[in-house]
């Protein structure tokens, strides 16, 4: 399965920017990760995700809503999530992972 892992501290738009040349990643995993979380949208937008790791990162969950192939989640350290209801539209979804996520609804 095609997979890509950034080096921490990059900025989104740098991510962005080389994604590009991954079209077929299937996996990709993200820690630490600086800048507008909202660009996360972008980073979804065509792929057939299966798996999506955004361990400590700045994200806006609700972009994820409309990733049908995404079966798993991790959002660990996510100090900024509170709302994952727009997870429900994720029908593959059964793994998510939100340890160290504090306040969550």
């Amino acid at each position: 399965m095609p997979a890509f892992a950034a080096k921490p501290g990059l900025e989104w738009t740098s991510i962005l920017s080389i994604l590009q040349n991954f079209p077929k990643a299937k996996r990709l995993s993200f820690s630490n990760q600086l800048g507008d979380g909202a660009l996360v949208k972008e980073l979804v937008k065509g792929r057939d995700l299966q798996n999506l790791d955004l361990r400590q990162c700045e994200v806006d969950v609700s972009a994820l809503a409309g990733c049908a192939s995404l079966h798993t989640l991790s959002l660990v350290d996510c100090k900024g999530v509170t709302d994952v209801s727009a997870l429900a539209g994720c029908a593959s979804l059964h793994t998510l992972n939100l340890l160290g996520c504090v306040g969550v609804t």
